[in-house]
Parts: structure tokens; sequence; C-alpha cells
């Protein structure tokens, strides 16, 4: 018995190189493109998430000043969007190339052009939840809900689920 492994044995080298495929790592470069794209994407959304927290502050400073925090807002959302916007086209620009055959990265460029829409995502988010998002008044804390009972009656009507406001 021998600590050796068994290695199969073959007649010339030739034959052993016909017998084994190695595979090789790509060797296409990776686009600067899809890599300027995940930077300008990873950007964006860490200005936006970053203007999530930040949010609080430039309210109170809009308070004590004249509008200077909704300023400050809106210029520091207008940074995180063009870096989105740039992440995108980057991405965009990145996948034509990726798709031509000669370069890689198309994960890198898919990356940049969700990141890049953040700063985009973020202001809908924000619209849905604020006071003054015209539908939410209509289905806000004054929303209807469907209202029943295992007994079978709804306030005395029958067992149908009926909406109560």
């Amino acid at each position: 018995m021998t600590c050796w492994p068994d290695w199969p044995r073959f007649s010339s080298s030739a034959e052993a190189l016909n017998d084994r495929t190695i595979e090789m790592p790509d060797q296409r470069p990776t686009t600067y493109w899809a890599v300027a794209s995940l930077i300008c994407g990873v950007l964006a959304s860490l200005l936006a998430v970053a203007l999530l927290a930040l949010l609080g502050k430039y309210g109170e400073e809009a308070a004590r000043s004249a509008g200077v925090g909704i300023i400050a807002a809106y210029g520091h959302w207008l940074l995180a969007a063009t870096f989105g916007l740039l992440g995108i086209i980057l991405g965009a620009v990145a996948l034509l190339k990726v798709r031509m055959g000669d370069y890689r990265g198309r994960g890198q460029a898919w990356a940049g052009i969700i990141l890049g829409c953040a700063p985009f995502a973020f202001p809908c988010v924000l619209l849905a939840m604020s006071d003054s998002n015209p539908l939410r008044h209509s289905f806000g804390r004054h929303a209807c809900v469907a209202v029943w009972s295992p007994t079978g009656t709804v306030r005395g009507t029958s067992w149908i689920p009926t909406l109560g406001c």
C-alpha cells in the first residue's frame, strides 16, 4: 500500500495532453465602461441613502432658515441623480461593448445600472409616504377596510365582508 495516488499511465506526453482539457480563464479584458458604471452606481446609491439619513437635518435647517435646508436637500439629490444617470448611461455603453465580444464586465455593467436607478426610486418612495401625496389622503388614515365577524354577521348585516369606514 502506497501513499501515492494512482495516476493514469500514458505512453507519451502528447497522449496525456490530448486526454486532459484545461480550462483557461477568460482572457478578455474588463471594459472600463463597466467599471466606471459600477463606481457611479455605487456613489449614486450611497448619496441616495445619505440623503434619506440627512432628510431630518435638512428639514430642521429649512425650518430655521428661509428654506436653505430644502435647497441643500435638492442639491444633494441632484448630485445623486447625476451619478445615477452616469451609471445608467455608462452601463448601457458597457453592455454594448460586452455584446460585441471583445470585452467582459456584463455583471458590473448591470450592477451599475441597477444601483444608478436608486436615486430615482427613493423620491417615489418618499412621495408615497409623505403627507403631500394626494393618493394617500384618499387611501391613508381614512381608508376603508373589510370588517367581518367569525359569527357570520357584520354589525347586523349578512356574512358577506363589507367595507366599514
